[in-house]
């Protein structure tokens, strides 16, 4: 007998069994390689979350800061009187005033810049208007309506866009006694300190989104929960962080949408 074919039989049976898997340890590795897989579809997912908050922030972040640059520029410049008018009363989403303008053309006489800013409410983008209307202002000013608080010469004033996607504007007086008003007062007993400006500003993406009923709907929203007699920007964050019918928007607007808000100091004239 050949006692050596046993043996080899199984020498080839264990070498089959080395150089192969088992049925469990094909199902553990699948199993392994299943976890990993999803863990990194996961992980892909949440960074690209992230991607687009960030992206969302950059792109509000970017508008608003050239915005509120724009605009303190010309509050810094402003000719603020107590018989020159400022923001036309009752309006939630404009404001317009008088600027000075360096290099005066003779001794009586001097320019002057009619300066007014808006929201478009029949932009389907919701654009703030710049308007910029140069003035002669001679020693009978009579280019000038003094005391006239509808500012008339803003029919004549051709507006051009600065941005998209600002769905909230508004304005308020810091007076010299630390009280805070929606419409423009400078006196003598109490002048206007600074000027508070305040931007409700979405970011592109969300804009693309949103519906001209919806940008109406969000800006009627931010109007009538501004108040009167203190800053906006605390009162418009307690109301997207409380009430807000988030369901009613794209819910890219959850991140889309920021408040920025910052203070003009001036020096009123008498």
């Amino acid at each position: 007998m050949n006692s050596s074919a046993p043996s080899r039989s199984v020498s080839l049976r264990r070498s089959a069994r080395r150089g192969g898997f088992t049925l469990v340890e094909v199902l553990v590795a699948i199993t392994v390689l299943t976890l990993i897989t999803t863990l990194l579809t996961q992980m892909m997912g949440t960074a690209q979350k992230v991607s687009n908050v960030v992206q969302q922030r950059i792109n509000n972040f970017t508008k608003a800061r050239a915005l509120l640059d724009l605009l303190a520029r010309d509050l810094s410049a402003g000719l603020y009187r107590s018989d020159l008018a400022v923001y036309p009363a009752g309006s939630q989403t404009t404001i317009a005033f008088y600027t000075l303008r360096p290099g005066a053309s003779s001794a009586a006489t001097r320019n002057l810049a009619l300066v007014q800013y808006s929201i478009d409410a029949t932009s389907t983008d919701s654009i703030l208007k710049r308007s910029d209307l140069s003035i002669g202002w001679g020693s009978q000013a009579k280019d000038v309506s003094f005391g006239d608080a509808t500012l008339t010469n803003l029919a004549r004033v051709t507006p051009s866009d600065t941005a998209s996607g600002v769905v909230g504007l508004q304005i308020r007086f810091v007076m010299a006694d630390g009280t805070t008003q929606s419409t423009y007062a400078n006196t003598v007993d109490n002048p206007l300190r600074a000027i508070g400006v305040t931007l409700a500003v979405v970011d592109d993406e969300s804009l693309k989104r949103m519906t001209p009923a919806e940008l109406l709907s969000l800006r009627g929203t931010l109007a009538s929960a501004a108040p009167a007699n203190y800053t906006v920007k605390e009162a418009w964050q307690k109301s997207l962080d409380g009430s807000f019918d988030w369901a009613a928007y794209p819910a890219s607007l959850r991140n889309g949408l920021q408040i920025f808000e910052r203070f003009v100091y001036v020096s009123p004239v008498f």
